[in-house]
């Protein structure tokens, strides 16, 4: 095929020679024809051959065609252009049937897609078919018609493509775009059926699987109740076992009627069964428990005597009162419900007799436990008793304490600081005095084991308490005000530290516009007088703490202000004398 293409190529090389010489003069043609037999070859016969010396007017023969180099320059034109219209031709004609050979194999490969995806619709159509014609209840009418109308829907788009893709016409001469266009549309929708396709199997695939479920699940629990039967059988021989019994019999009768049912309706057995399964689940471990429950009704009347007498032991050890004790009345709920397990047990209601067995062991364990945490709350008490007590030992603050902590104040400080510390005072006597005479009684409650009413008496105690504790700490009035003026005496001082830091900067750094600026000149009087007011109002009683911390306020803001303007006018001073540096290093550069 390549030998093919190249002989070709060749024959048109010289044709077009043979074209172009005819438009010369009778010299130049002369001269072109002589270079082209220099070269030494000929073209005769389809193939190529050398010319073996022939001159500039031996013939040329191409695919058998004889072509003659007269000396009329006429004929030399006619025959040339006949001859490159012929090649054109041939090689049109190659073309077009490579195209037509390619254009084929693609339609049928589309085709062929298109049949496989038929072949497989067809078979899963087949599938839900049967699912269709065995099923007729309203679950199948749910489950499988849905689908059987998508898988119609799916049949028609893809007969539709088969035959857009059959309808492709592949002609010699016609649109190639427009095949091609439609070829890649049909390639296209294949893509997206693959997609609607691989839901619709999946669809079917879940409904053929919960058919085998389905019988699969009927088989297993049926096997399942034939098992229990005849375990129920064997403990029949020392128990009585006739409520299981029943319930089994039941249960065979219902998953017969599913069986049934799912015999012309298409449900989900699975989900059908889900209870049916528990219960028999439940039947298998209560006939598992059956020695065991008749084990455990017999243990709890020892169980119960072993419970009263810890309960006992702890009323004694720690003076509990029983009337706060529910432990008796849980003890002789069991040993009530301890009867009735043994009554349940020998008319074979198992299942009642495991829910009885389940009350029994919680109130037993409740007792002992209830007993345990009364003790506990008694200890917890009588500690919070004790800490209660000291707490009103220190609150010790008589009339006379007040009036000396009174004066004190007043002599020093004015009127805003102490003004409120006779209804505090008042507030505070009050409390103590309504709690000190409780505690008698509530120690009283504790001590003879009443502990829930006692316990109750002296929380309500302990918050009264907390409130007069801390109307205590507000009346230590003098303390308090002294340690607030020290504490403003020393933020004052750092404020004016700070201050004599800044003027000491402005001189050594030399700032003449700081030194001669009016604004911080202004700014500096003002903080001296501050400060000297401040220093007066704090050695000159009464002294007033909250205009005391206003003037402090205020100080500060001004110092802060007064070093933000040093720093600024240091900033600009430092950027003048760079600027002044780069000058005078450029006036050295161009003098040099």
């Amino acid at each position: 095929m390549k030998k093919i293409w190249v002989r070709n190529l060749l024959a048109f090389s010289l044709l077009t020679g043979i074209a172009h010489t005819s438009f010369m003069t009778q010299e130049a043609a002369a001269e072109s024809s002589r270079t082209s037999a220099v070269q030494g070859y000929t073209v005769q016969s389809g193939t190529i051959r050398e010319a073996g010396g022939m001159t500039a007017a031996a013939p040329l023969l191409a695919d058998g065609m004889f072509v003659a180099v007269s000396d009329k320059d006429e004929n030399v034109n006619h025959i040339g252009l006949k001859e490159l219209g012929i090649f054109a031709g041939i090689i049109f004609v190659i073309y077009q049937s490579f195209r037509i050979f390619r254009q084929r194999k693609r339609k049928e490969k589309l085709l062929g897609e298109a049949q496989a995806y038929s072949t497989d619709l067809y078979r899963d159509s087949e599938r839900l078919g049967l699912l269709a014609d065995l099923y007729k209840g309203p679950s199948a009418e749910k489950r499988i018609r849905p689908v059987e109308a998508e898988l119609k829907d799916v049949s028609s788009i893809l007969d539709e493509m088969t035959a857009m893709i059959s309808g492709i016409k592949i002609s010699f001469i016609g649109n190639v775009k427009t095949m091609e266009e439609t070829m890649g549309e049909c390639r296209v929708l294949l893509r997206q059926y693959q997609g609607v396709y691989g839901s619709l199997k999946a669809s079917i695939d879940k409904l053929c699987e919960l058919e085998k479920q389905n019988d699969k699940v009927v088989s297993e629990l049926q096997a399942k109740i034939e098992s229990l039967l005849a375990r129920a059988k064997d403990r029949s021989a020392a128990y009585r076992v006739d409520d299981l019994e029943e319930e089994l019999l039941s249960l065979q009768k219902r998953i017969g009627i599913i069986d049934r049912e799912q015999m012309s309706d298409f449900i989900d057995v699975q989900e059908h069964l889900a209870p049916e399964r528990e219960q028999l689940a439940e039947i298998e471990r209560l006939l598992a428990e059956l020695p065991e429950l008749h084990n455990r009704q017999q243990k709890f009347k020892g169980q119960i005597e072993s419970a009263r007498d810890d309960v006992n032991r702890s009323i004694r050890e720690h003076g509990l009162d029983s009337s706060d004790l529910t432990s008796f009345a849980s003890l002789d709920r069991a040993e009530a419900l301890s009867a009735a397990m043994l009554e349940a047990l020998n008319a074979g209601r198992i299942r009642e007799a495991a829910r009885i067995s389940s009350d029994v062991t919680g109130l037993i364990k409740h007792s002992v436990i209830a007993a345990g945490e009364l003790a506990e709350l008694r200890e917890s008490l009588t500690k919070t008793l004790r800490l209660l007590k000291s707490g009103l030992r220190e609150l010790d603050y008589p009339e006379s304490a007040f009036k000396e902590e009174l004066k004190r104040v007043k002599e020093y400080f004015a009127e805003s600081v102490w003004s409120f510390m006779r209804g505090e005072f008042d507030q505070f006597t009050a409390l103590v005095r309504e709690i000190t005479p409780k505690l008698p009684e509530v120690e009283n409650m504790l001590a003879e084991g009443r502990f829930n009413e006692g316990g109750k008496k002296l929380i309500a105690l302990m918050e009264k308490y907390e409130l007069a504790e801390k109307k205590y700490v507000r009346l230590q009035v003098y303390e308090a005000a002294n340690k607030e003026l020290n504490g403003l005496r020393e933020r004052v001082h750092a404020c004016w530290m700070d201050f004599q830091e800044t003027v000491s900067f402005i001189s050594s750094e030399g700032l003449e516009e700081a030194l001669h600026s009016r604004d911080l000149g202004d700014l500096k009087y003002k903080i001296h007088d501050r400060k000297e007011m401040i220093d007066r109002r704090m050695s000159s009683p009464p002294i007033q703490l909250d205009r005391l911390r206003r003037d402090a306020e205020a100080m500060s803001a001004d110092i802060q202000a007064y070093r933000a303007r040093v720093e600024q006018i240091a900033d600009q001073q430092e950027e003048y004398e760079d600027e002044e540096e780069s000058k005078s290093v450029v006036i050295n550069v161009n003098f040099k």
